[in-house]
């Protein structure tokens, strides 16, 4: 799989967030794109993040949005996420 990783940032002092500097979409969330298959795909950098984490491949990442809890589009900080697959998990 080739895929291209934005580089991070630490967000806002005091909030704990981890943003992508990499690029967005038009609603101001960060992607990726996979370039693996026979045409590029897109996802949210959040989406992404967490397959990884999850050490699965992000198509298998049960479906529905991955939101964040902090309110910052560009965060991708693991424990500012909700996503069914995190149920249960301490994120730490």
């Amino acid at each position: 799989m080739k895929v291209t990783y934005p580089t991070l940032t630490f967000g806002p002092a005091g909030t704990g967030c981890l943003e992508s500097t990499g690029p967005v979409l038009n609603t101001g969330y960060p992607y990726v794109v996979d370039n693996d298959k026979s045409s590029s795909s897109v996802y949210t950098a959040r989406r992404y993040v967490l397959a990884v984490y999850l050490g699965i491949h992000h198509d298998a990442l049960p479906s529905g949005p991955v939101r964040n809890t902090c309110g910052n589009k560009l965060c991708v900080t693991l424990g500012h996420m909700k996503h069914s697959s995190l149920e249960g998990r301490d994120l730490a």
